[in-house]
């Protein structure tokens, strides 16, 4: 039961990470065409959490049920 409980929260956790991925592109998309440009730090600082949102959710994926 607690392996079934677990694999659910992880694969919560990847759906959410991989939605927070999905709105970051959307707003860094939305920035660019605004024409924000490409060396702005909240881009910058938009384009790090989308990393490490990207890594966590990768490693959520790679862990053997």
């Amino acid at each position: 039961m607690t392996q079934r409980k677990n694999n659910w929260i992880r694969m919560l956790l990847v759906e959410y990470h991989w939605r927070q991925i999905r709105r970051l592109r959307r707003e860094i998309t939305r920035a660019v065409s605004a024409g924000e440009p490409l060396t702005s730090p909240r881009l910058h600082q938009l384009d790090d959490r989308l990393t490490a949102l990207g890594q966590r959710a990768f490693r959520l994926e790679r862990v053997k049920a």
